[in-house]
C-alpha cells in the first residue's frame, strides 16, 4: 500500500484528467452557474486593493474576475500555470504547514470553494488557513450539500451544517453570512467567517475559570492539556 501523502498528492495531481474526465477548460465551462454566483457575491464586498487568496482556486477563474488592484493568490494542491498577476502556490493542504510558505497574517479574503468536503485532515487546513488570514479577515468557504451526495472522510463534520459551525467556532470563526447556493450538481453550502483572536475560541464544552491554560488556546491544545 502506497503512502497516504504521497497517494493523496498524486490524486490531486491528477484530479482534473483522471478523476474528471475533462481538460481544465472544460472544467471550468461544466461550474460557469457557481462560478457567476460565487463572483456575484464577493463583488459585493469591499474588495479593491485587498489580497485575496483562493485555496483550491484550479484554473483561477474566479480570481480572474476580481478587481485589478487586487494581490491575487492561487493555491492548489495540482500544479497548474495560472496568469502572470497571480502568485502561484502548491501544497498538500492535509499535511504541509502551507503558512511557513505563503505568510501570515498577510491575506484580507480567503477563498476556499468545494475544497473543504476532499480533505483528510480538515483541521489542518483550517489552522494554517487562520495564520494566513488577517485577524478581522473574510473568510468565504462552500462545500456541497448532504442531498448531492458527495462523499467525504468526515460526513458527521459537514452533516449536519451545524456541526460545521461548532468546528468554525471552535477555531474562533464568527458566523457573519450563510445561505445555499444552487449549482448545475445540486445545492452548495455558503458560509462567509470573519476571523477572531484566539482569546475567543468557543469550544463545545469550555473548561471552567480554574483552568487557565486552556482558555484562549487552540483546539488541539485545549482537548490535550
Amino acid at each position: 500500500m502506497s503512502d497516504l501523502k504521497t497517494n493523496t498528492k498524486y490524486i490531486v495531481e491528477n484530479f482534473y484528467t483522471s478523476e474528471v474526465g475533462q481538460n481544465l477548460k472544460d472544467y471550468d465551462k461544466s461550474h460557469t452557474q457557481r462560478i457567476k454566483l460565487t463572483t456575484d457575491h464577493l463583488l459585493k464586498y469591499e474588495i479593491k486593493d485587498k489580497v485575496v487568496c483562493d485555496m483550491g482556486c484550479g484554473t483561477g477563474i474566479i480570481l480572474k474576475n476580481l478587481d485589478s488592484t487586487n494581490e491575487l493568490i492561487g493555491v492548489d494542491g495540482a500544479k497548474i500555470e495560472l496568469e502572470d498577476n497571480i502568485t502561484r502556490y502548491q501544497c498538500n493542504f492535509d499535511y504541509d504547514q502551507f503558512s511557513e510558505t505563503i505568510g501570515e497574517q498577510r491575506v484580507d479574503h480567503m477563498l476556499s470553494f468545494e475544497t473543504f468536503e476532499h480533505l483528510t485532515n480538515p483541521y489542518n487546513f483550517i489552522f494554517e488557513c487562520k495564520k494566513i488570514l488577517k485577524e478581522g479577515g473574510v473568510f468565504h468557504i462552500s462545500y456541497p450539500t448532504m442531498h448531492v451526495q458527495h462523499n467525504t472522510f468526515y460526513p458527521g463534520l459537514l452533516w449536519p451544517s451545524k456541526s460545521f459551525l461548532v468546528f468554525m467556532s471552535q477555531m474562533a470563526f464568527k458566523l457573519e453570512k450563510q445561505f445555499e447556493m444552487p449549482t448545475r450538481f445540486g445545492g452548495v453550502h455558503f458560509y462567509v467567517f470573519e476571523n477572531r483572536p484566539w482569546e475567543e475560541v468557543k469550544m463545545m464544552w469550555p473548561h471552567d475559570k480554574s483552568k487557565e491554560k486552556f482558555r484562549g488556546q487552540p483546539p488541539h491544545v485545549q482537548v490535550n492539556l
